[in-house]
This record gives C-alpha cells, sequence and structure tokens, in this order.
C-alpha cells in the first residue's frame, strides 16, 4: 500500500507467527483461530505476489520449495551473504583441531553441555572412528573450545566439519564466505541422523494445512513430516553452495580429511563467493530499482492508492481486503501499554484466617497463599479473555508486613513475553482491579 513495493523476505518457516504450535514460546498465542490466521497469511502472500512491482523471496532453496509447496508462489532466491570481518580471512595454523560446528546443537540442547554431548550417539561414533584410524586430527566442538569467539579464531583452524540443526543458518554463510573448507553429512546419513536422533527438529515450526492452489503436484509430500524427508533435505544450503565436501560415514571423513587438498578447496570456495557476490549485487539492484518507481508503469502507478488515510484503508483499496483482527500479541500491546511490572495488593483477609492475626504454620502459609495466586491468576487471565495458563505468564507474589495488616503483593504482567525490550503495560491491571474490587491498587496500578 501507500503506493509502495513490498518484499517479503523469508530466512524461515512461512507458518511462523501464524499457525506454528511446535514451537514452545509460541504455544500460548496457538488458538482455534492459528488456522485462520494461517489461511489468511497465504492468501494475503498470494495477493502480495501478484503485483508486478513486489516481490517474495527467500535466503535459502529450502524455503523457495516450502513457499511454493504452501502457496503456489516461485520465489527468488537470494541467500545471505553475511561476510565476516575482514581479519577472518582462513589461514590454518599447523596443529590446530577440526571444529565441529555450528556453535550449537540439537545433540545436548539447549544445556551446551560439552561433556554429556561426546556421550551422544553421534558423537560416540566419531570418537569410535578416530580411534580406529590411529589419526593425528584432533576434533573440537566450536562452542567446548571458543565460549565466545572472533571469527580471526575460527580462521586459524584447518575445517569445520558442520552437524546441522537447521536447513539454513546465518553461521553456514558467514563460515562459507571466509573461505573455509566445510565438511558435510550426505543426505542419506543426515537423513539417517534425522529419524534416528530428531537433530533437525527446528526446521519443522508447525504442520499447517496446505491451502489448494494451482501447482498442487510441483512439490512431493510434504516438508513438516518425514514421508519425503531426503527431497526436503535436499534443499539445505550445505547441499546446494558448490565445493562443500560431502561424507558418508565418519571413517569417509576422516579419510577425505586426509586426501582433500583444503588450499585447493578454499580457492574454489573464494571464487564461488566472488561470483555469487555478483549475482547478488544485481539482484538486489533491480529490486531496489522496483522499489524506487525506476521500472514501474504508468498503469501500475494508477492502480496504487497514492494518499491513503491508514494501512488498513490502503489495503481495502489496493485489495478490497477487510481489516484482519488483532492477534493475540497485538492485543496485549494494547491492553498493555506502559505498565512497569505494577503491583497488586491483596488483602490478608483473602487468604489469611480471619481469627488470627498471624498465618499459624509454614504449611497453612503456603497453601492460602497458593489459593490466592490462583484466585488471580485466574482473574488476569479471564481480563485477557484466554485460558489460564501458568508458563505463558510468571507471577511473583511475597508476603508484605504493613502496620495493621499483612497483605499478598503480586507482580503481574511479568511474562517472558514481554521482558525482552518491550515497554510493559497497564491497562490489564487496571481492568483486573476493577473486575475484582478485592484486589487493593496501589500506582502505577491504580
Amino acid at each position: 500500500p501507500f503506493n509502495r513495493s513490498i518484499l517479503v523476505y523469508a530466512t524461515t518457516r512461512l507458518e511462523f507467527g501464524r499457525d506454528d504450535e511446535y514451537i514452545d514460546w509460541r504455544k500460548p498465542y496457538i488458538d482455534e483461530r492459528s488456522p485462520e490466521r494461517w489461511a489468511d497469511w497465504v492468501r494475503n502472500l498470494k495477493l502480495i505476489a501478484s503485483r508486478p512491482t513486489n516481490m517474495v523471496a527467500a535466503n535459502n532453496m529450502f524455503d523457495v520449495h516450502y513457499i511454493k509447496y504452501h502457496t503456489g508462489i516461485d520465489a527468488l532466491y537470494l541467500p545471505s551473504w553475511c561476510e565476516p570481518d575482514s581479519d577472518a580471512e582462513y589461514s590454518p595454523q599447523v596443529g590446530t583441531a577440526v571444529l565441529l560446528g555450528p556453535y550449537r546443537d540439537n545433540l545436548d540442547y539447549p544445556r551446551m553441555d560439552d561433556a554429556e554431548s561426546w556421550k551422544h550417539p553421534i558423537l560416540k561414533g566419531l570418537t569410535r572412528a578416530v580411534r580406529a584410524s590411529a589419526t593425528s586430527l584432533e576434533f573440537k566442538r566450536l562452542h567446548e573450545l571458543y565460549p565466545k569467539y572472533k571469527w580471526s579464531d575460527i580462521a586459524k583452524h584447518p575445517a569445520m566439519v558442520l552437524i546441522p540443526y537447521q536447513v539454513s543458518t546465518m553461521s553456514f554463510f558467514e563460515v562459507y564466505r571466509m573461505n573455509m573448507p566445510i565438511f558435510a553429512p550426505s543426505i542419506r546419513l543426515l537423513a539417517s541422523w534425522v529419524r534416528e536422533h530428531g537433530i533437525m527438529w527446528e526446521r519443522i515450526y508447525g504442520n499447517p494445512e496446505r491451502i489448494p492452489h494451482g501447482h498442487f503436484s510441483a512439490e512431493p509430500d510434504s516438508p513438516n513430516t518425514d514421508d519425503a524427508l531426503e527431497y526436503w533435505l535436499s534443499h539445505s544450503d550445505i547441499y546446494i553452495f558448490e565445493h562443500v565436501q560431502i561424507f558418508d560415514s565418519w571413517e569417509d571423513l576422516l579419510r577425505k580429511l586426509a586426501t582433500v587438498d583444503l588450499s585447493a578447496v578454499s580457492e574454489a570456495m573464494r571464487r564461488f563467493n566472488r561470483e555469487q557476490h555478483e549475482e547478488l549485487v544485481a539482484k538486489w539492484r533491480t529490486i531496489l530499482d522496483m522499489a524506487t518507481g525506476k521500472k514501474r508503469t504508468v498503469t501500475d502507478l494508477v492502480k496504487r492508492p497514492l494518499h491513503a488515510l491508514s494501512f488498513d484503508t490502503a489495503m481495502q483499496a489496493l485489495w478490497d481486503v477487510e481489516p484482519l483482527p488483532p492477534d493475540r500479541p497485538a492485543m496485549m500491546n494494547d491492553r498493555c501499554r506502559q505498565l512497569e511490572l505494577a503491583p497488586v495488593w491483596l488483602p490478608k483477609s483473602e487468604w489469611a484466617a480471619q481469627s488470627s492475626a498471624a498465618v499459624q504454620s509454614p504449611e497453612e502459609s503456603a497453601d492460602r497463599r497458593n489459593q490466592a495466586w490462583a484466585q488471580v491468576e485466574s482473574a488476569y487471565h479471564q481480563v485477557l479473555g484466554r485460558s489460564a495458563d501458568p508458563s505463558a505468564c510468571p507471577y511473583q507474589c511475597g508476603i508484605m508486613q504493613g502496620d495493621s495488616t499483612d497483605h499478598m503483593k503480586i507482580q503481574l504482567c511479568s511474562s517472558d513475553e514481554y521482558r525482552a525490550g518491550r515497554r510493559q503495560h497497564s491497562p490489564v491491571c487496571k481492568a483486573l482491579c476493577q473486575a475484582h474490587p478485592q484486589l487493593e491498587r496501589v500506582a502505577p496500578c491504580g
């Protein structure tokens, strides 16, 4: 809208933020509207792609095919560049270990316990192969060797062996751009690791419905299951970028590390990077020319609204689309603008025995606190219009000693969903206080 081009640049799965029930922190937002929101997103993406001045792109071939599978749209392949610092030039030093990357994997995620990870069946297989071969090569997990690192540290090592947790990661681009030889499991080997150990569960965010479109036969079985696993894994970055060294087993890896000319591989990667850089510059120039209007037609400009009063009116004028209702985070933001962990005070009479000036035992104290906590928790979620979910909004409580009456102080709106750089919110607590007058309000809640 507003006479501007739209670039939709997918770097991960299309359902992320819509119908992605496999992601733990997204689960509080999944409800009966999620399939509808997914369908709305697919429909809107098709409308966006239908305009010649808009662009739908993806930074990896998996998502290019994933978008085709779910929408029928031919997305532009636009890989990320992600070149490290200029001092991060591949310059291996004698005696340095072969790195196992990336920085994290799913062998022991999220604990990242290096000692435990070496006990994983995949790495135990590597350990056995090294012992059987009597090789002088040493292998170190990147996280194990460098709790914090600079790319100039990584450049000192002869090669990196990847144990993928995703089909595309920024760290892959960064390692490749520094011309460092990369060794990766074959599709057959990686598929066996996925089936037996689930190491790439992060490639799937949800299992949204495939909405009918005109290119249903263009892709095979669902990417959200393992039915066509080898096909979908084949679109991972490690199989798309040239000169990545592929191994079929740990024994095969040791043979190739001993025989492959790593300097020649690095030089071949440098040439590939140079060619791809030129291609990317040309593609981005075309996109920006389109966005700035240098290649628009008069007809296209006439069709687009030049003076829309709002985003919703622009969308209505351009696409004849009714405004979508706000999703759950937007509702929270609208209701909860500007709260900084507002305390709500619950009188002692609500949780302590009326006949006692003090709670008689620690057990009784805990029991009555828990009852009051559950009361406020239930009321809080009622105000938000959603089912109670303790994991979605943690609370802090404690006994505050007053001159005449004890109170329980309960911190609301301290959810992990809004801690990361977002302002906390007051209207939801005001609504809670109004709905439940037994809660004593104090600033900023009152």
